[in-house]
């Protein structure tokens, strides 16, 4: 039912983090409870752009369909969204308009290895607005990397005395002009055992003092405790 497809919507919602969005129907017409935000919109856009399909059907300027029933029956649809055409570096977007919303748009476009989104809601010059964005946007964010490292924790009381772990290559997009850093918090040593993927410790990335990102750092290999004497003489009794 409608009703229970507009409850998934909210349950992937509240998943994605869109806490200014109520979903009532799938179709988006005009409801008092159903509503959302540029934020939102853009974030759910970014999880939308993970999805291989949806990127291909949405950045081509039509699509043929051919249909399941009646089986001879083929339709070429034309995309809406005309950025795709007015600028070269749109790969997605999504038009929408209902008369209490006016015209909304969100799009995406990628450039030099930047991904930008960009929403506007209720704006008549839209497409001109977007590629205003676009020029702006990628004229300030910078993309740096860093590559993969693995770096050693002593181990104690294991059959090895290091463990390997490994800190993933990591993309960063910021409007700093500044040097990207890199923070490994880690423990100066860890007793046995230590299992593979574990958590390890956490990594964190600062332009200048502004901390930019941080996530888990994890094992890339397992240690076993290592049995002494004492041990040994708890199995014989």
């Amino acid at each position: 039912s409608r009703e229970k497809f507009a409850e998934r919507m909210n349950r992937r919602a509240g998943q994605l983090g869109l806490d200014g969005t109520s979903f009532v129907t799938p179709s988006g017409l005009d409801d008092k409870n159903h509503y959302s935000t540029a934020r939102d919109m853009a974030v759910l856009m970014k999880a939308c752009l993970k999805n291989k399909q949806f990127r291909e059907i949405s950045g081509s300027k039509s699509r043929q369909v051919h249909f399941i029933y009646p089986p001879d029956k083929t339709v070429t649809y034309q995309n809406h969204n005309r950025l795709l055409s007015m600028y070269p570096c749109c790969i997605s977007g999504k038009t929408g308009y209902t008369s209490a919303a006016g015209r909304c748009l969100v799009t995406a476009a990628r450039k030099n290895g930047v991904t930008l989104i960009a929403v506007t809601l209720n704006d008549r010059q839209d497409w001109d607005d977007h590629i205003k964005m676009y020029e702006h946007g990628f004229s300030v964010v910078h993309k740096y990397s860093k590559k993969e490292i693995s770096v050693r924790q002593d181990i104690v009381g294991g059959t090895a005395d290091k463990v390997r772990i490994i800190i993933p290559k990591k993309k960063i997009f910021t409007s700093d002009n500044k040097k990207i850093k890199r923070r490994i918090h880690i423990s100066p040593f860890e007793y046995a055992p230590v299992k593979k993927g574990e958590c390890a410790g956490r990594v964190e990335y600062y332009s200048g003092k502004r901390l930019i990102s941080k996530e888990e750092i994890y094992y890339a290999e397992s240690v076993d405790y290592k049995q002494g004497i004492t041990d040994f003489l708890k199995g014989l009794f």
